[in-house]
Order: C-alpha cells, then structure tokens, then sequence
C-alpha cells in the first residue's frame, strides 16, 4: 500500500514536513539575541554581522533552484540528508569561529545544505497529499513555521546569557544531528515519479522560464517576497534597535521579539478560521490594511521622537498579524499556480522570496539607521500591495480563471 493510503505514515510525513521545514527558520532567529555579543568578540563593524543573515537568506534560497530538479529526478530523501549534513558543517563551523569572515562562511555553508529541507518540505508534501488535506498540512507547515520566530529567540536568549553566544550553533548542530539520524531511519522515498522530468540544462531552463513567464505565479511570488522582506528587515536592525538603542538584555530581547513574532501565528491562524466563511481574495486585503496602517502609525510615533520598547512592540505585532492574514494566502496562489511542475514552483517560490528579502535585507543594514525601520516597511508594504493589485486583480486571465486559494 502506498504513503497516501496508510494513515500512521501519512502522521510520520507531516511531522517530518513540519520539522524540517522550520530549520532554515531556526537558523534565523535563534542567534539574533547574539549579534552584539558576535560584533564585540570578533571586534567587527556591525554591519558585517549583520551580512551574515543576509548571505545566510541568498544561499539558503539560491540553493534550491539545484535541490529542486534534483529532487524531482533522483528522490527527496538523498538530498534531504545530504542538506542536512551540510548544514550540520555550517553550524559546527560557526561554533568554532574565531573571526567574522571564517563565522560567515559557515552560515554561507548552513544556507547551502539547508536549502535541501526547505525544497524537499515543500515537494514532499505534493508527493503524499491531494486535494482538501494537501491545503490542510500547508496551512499546519505555515503555522508551526510560525511559532519558530516565538521560541527561537528566547531559547537563543539563554543560551546565550549562560553558556555563550556559541552554543547557539552548537545547538542548531545538534537539531541537525537528530533530524539527520531520524530521517535515515524512518523518512521513506515519497517521489514515486522519480525520472519523470528530464534533467537536461535546456528542459530545466524551460520549465524555470514557464513559471518566470505566468504573471500570476510571479504575482503572488513577489508579494510574498515585498511580505517576507519585512522580516528580514527587522531581523537585520531589531538588534540595534532593541538592545543598542534600548539597551534590552539578550534574555528581553528575545522574550520581545518572540511577542512581536507570535503576531504572525495569530493571523496565520485567524485566516486559517476566516477561509472557512469568507472569499480569501478579501483577507488579503483586510491583511495589507492593517499592516499598512500599523507602518504608518510607527512611522508617525518615529517622527514625534515617541518610540519605546512597547510603542515598537506592540505595533509590530499587529503588523506582523497583518502580514499572517496575507502571506499564506498568496504563497497558496503560487505554488497552485502550475500544479505540473509544483515542485520546481516551490524551488523557484523559495528563492526569488529568500533572494529578495535577502537584498532588502541588506539594504536596510547599509542604511545603519535602525529608525528608518518603519519607512523601509511602508515602502515594501506599498511594492507589494502594487504587485498585487497589477498582476492578481487586474489582470484579465485571472477573470476568467481563478487560481485556487485555501478555502478552495
């Protein structure tokens, strides 16, 4: 009997979907509490700490344009491993650095093998589900995606206080550890169809350039990208922001930043409820709503000289529960996009999303003014809601033809 038939395997594969998936997350948010703590030992320019995630966020994402085909060719399972044990190396090699440029080429390597988790998550999950329970595991992969950037940070925060800022790869060396063992012994083959596409450099490019060329899939890929940038953003200034500023302790820190996370669950879970009764072209907009009006009034309290820790805390995590009722629902629209190929769409998805955020990312790092945080988000904000309105509403095909979105 196959994986889709067995209901005890089909459990085993979403807990395997949820857990991997959110290691490239993890890998984010738990050493953000460290950044000054990193600055001051390697005696560094912060912005080069602050490079680290973004190189870490381009390598992540331009790694999967590989494990895509890959996967789609040879089976999920090696390459999950092999990214694993890639990151594993990273992870070991940012616990022993000694400077900034050795630390960086570790988290260059992190991106590199956990792009694989990533890629494969996402492929896997079309191997086994269809129809209503392919959208009810996207929407719990989306949730326990969430809850990462809520319990990362503060666990970063105490490992860092009282063991070192390098434990916290030590840590993600471990994580990397256990799934690596627990995937060699009970992460079954799930691609069926293995062979099935050509790996041709020139049948590749041509299924790459027919999701390029679909307005729609590039629609509600870019949004998610304006979207994702956010937090990319304020993941490169909040520690400046929170503890240079406000002098926050790493323990605080990371007890704030996962309030202003738990934003994103919250909407995240919300939309999972509103689907149900509402028509989710509508919660998109009702998402870019408040955000954008949570942008503007940051903004505004950053022009009167108002802002403190809970004025900047407690907008963002309206925000963030703004961008929870938009993101999932736009990245349902890209990937249903062409379901032929999903998952080179989900390679391709993830990448021009990590690959962007990563460059915004960086941008507000060289900006090295952590108030100009709310104008950076008022501007994506803006590029996303013009992506949006241009590709998805007006354009005509989709008149015509509506791409499926959760409650479908």
């Amino acid at each position: 009997m196959s994986i889709r038939g067995r209901k005890s395997s089909q459990n085993l594969i979403i807990l395997f979907i949820l857990v991997i998936n959110s290691m490239g997350q993890c890998g984010i948010d738990i050493y953000l509490p460290s950044v000054p703590d990193i600055i001051n030992d390697f005696a560094c320019p912060p912005s080069l700490v602050q490079l680290s995630l973004n190189i870490y966020l381009f390598t992540f994402a331009i790694s999967q344009l590989i494990y895509g085909p890959l996967s789609d060719y040879h089976g999920r399972r090696p390459f999950t491993l092999i990214g694993i044990l890639i990151f594993i190396l990273g992870s070991l090699m940012c616990s022993v650095a000694n400077n900034v440029y050795f630390f960086i080429s570790g988290r260059i390597i992190q991106g590199l093998g956990i792009g694989a988790t990533s890629a494969n998550s996402r492929g896997i999950m079309r191997d086994v589900f269809e129809g209503h329970m392919l959208v009810k595991v996207s929407t719990y992969t989306i949730m326990f995606w969430a809850i990462i950037p809520i319990v990362a940070p503060i666990i970063g925060g105490y490992l860092k206080t009282f063991i070192g800022w390098k434990s916290t790869f030590v840590a993600l060396a471990i994580y990397g550890f256990i799934m690596l063992i627990l995937s060699y012994f009970f992460l079954p083959e799930t691609c069926a169809s293995s062979r099935s596409h050509s790996m041709k450099l020139s049948a590749i490019f041509e299924r790459y350039y027919s999701l390029l060329s679909n307005p729609i899939f590039m629609g509600f890929t870019f949004t998610c990208l304006f979207l994702f940038s956010i937090f990319s953003a304020f993941n490169s200034i909040s520690p400046l922001l929170l503890q240079g500023n406000f002098e926050l302790s790493s323990v605080t820190f990371g007890w704030t930043v996962s309030l202003i996370g738990s934003g994103y669950f919250l909407g995240s879970y919300i939309n999972s409820l509103l689907v149900r009764f509402f028509d989710p072209y509508k919660t998109l907009f009702v998402g870019f709503g408040i955000a954008l009006s949570l942008a503007f009034f940051i903004s505004f309290l950053n022009v009167l000289h108002l802002l403190n820790v809970p004025l900047i805390t407690i907008p963002l995590f309206f925000l963030y529960m703004g961008i929870g009722l938009t993101y999932p629902q736009c990245m349902a629209g890209a990937l249903n996009a062409n379901p032929k190929i999903a998952g080179t769409a989900g390679a391709l998805f993830g990448t021009v999303v990590f690959t962007g955020s990563s460059i915004i990312g960086t941008l507000a790092t060289l900006i090295q003014k952590p108030a100009a945080f709310p104008f950076i988000v008022i501007t994506v904000l803006l590029l996303a809601i013009l992506i949006y309105v241009t590709s998805i509403v007006i354009q005509p095909k989709l008149k015509a033809r509506k791409i499926p979105l959760p409650n479908h």
